[in-house]
């Protein structure tokens, strides 16, 4: 039900001409520059009721061209009943798009949802929207917060406010900004919350199991970094030998040559750092 034609990269003027985006009309555009926001959607939209309302996403690096975007909204824009824009970098990044946009909406009564692409506030781009603030400013906490059970919230959102369904979707949910990756535990999510819980990805056990990154038989085996044997070793970064072989960084022959670095001539130079 739920087709979405996802290209990699952007618009080359150099290569490519002129670009005409191939879609099928939907309920719900939603435009975007991000391929996280493409991928996410590609995953929400399989969790999303069959009678839900068509989805289309088009990534806004191929709506380019001023004749790009015209075809765009009227083979597209013009039948949606829901129009949502992304921009990352501002109104400016977009400037003859989101005017089209606009226009569209103005003609058939869409609802316009305009969103920063990051999460830094952007009040004069959300402006743009002509839906009520709360609920542009509620669609976008969806998003930043990211994930496939937040974009599945925020579609029913918008299919609550927009389409007077009574999905009545759970607020956006946090989703822990960073996590560790460990071998031994599978579809595990790492936070301050659960570092004493047995799935946390680290716990005393696995500090015991074989596959710790070191244990103390690693510490010595030959393949330590840094073992007393190196030290004593030709190779050793600096043993007292090398510190009389020709090649060592500074010799007293060195002093004495016209190219050290600091002679006494030079203390009496005027360009001498300090005098």
């Amino acid at each position: 039900m739920h087709r979405i034609p996802a290209m990699p990269g952007g618009y080359n003027p150099e290569t490519e001409g002129v670009v005409i985006i191939e879609q099928t009309p939907a309920s719900i555009i939603f435009i975007t520059s991000a391929d996280t926001d493409i991928q996410t959607i590609a995953a929400s939209v399989e969790k999303l009721p069959d009678d839900f309302p068509a989805i289309r996403v088009v990534n806004l690096l191929h709506l380019q061209q001023e004749l790009t975007i015209d075809t765009y909204a009227e083979e597209i824009l013009q039948h949606a009943q829901v129009i949502i824009l992304r921009l990352l970098g501002g109104r400016s990044y977009w400037s003859y798009g989101l005017e089209v946009c606009k226009e569209i909406v103005e003609q058939t009564k869409a609802s316009l949802f305009i969103l920063p692409g990051d999460d830094r506030p952007d009040v004069e781009l959300i402006n743009h929207s002509n839906v009520p603030l709360a609920q542009v400013n509620q669609l976008w906490q969806y998003l930043i917060e990211g994930g496939i059970e937040n974009f599945v919230n925020g579609f029913k959102f918008i299919s609550d406010v927009c389409f007077h369904s009574n999905f009545q979707p759970q607020p956006p949910q946090s989703i822990p900004r960073f996590g560790i990756y460990s071998p031994n535990v599978k579809n595990k999510i790492f936070d301050d919350r659960n570092l004493d819980r047995q799935d946390a990805c680290f716990t005393d056990d696995d500090l015991h199991r074989q596959d710790a990154c070191f244990t103390d038989d690693d510490l010595d085996r030959q393949d330590a970094y840094f073992t007393d044997d190196d030290l004593d070793k030709q190779d050793a970064y600096s043993t007292d030998d090398d510190l009389d072989k020709q090649d060592a960084c500074f010799t007293d022959d060195d002093l004495d040559k016209q190219d050290a670095c600091f002679t006494d001539d030079d203390l009496d130079r005027q360009d001498a750092y300090f005098t």
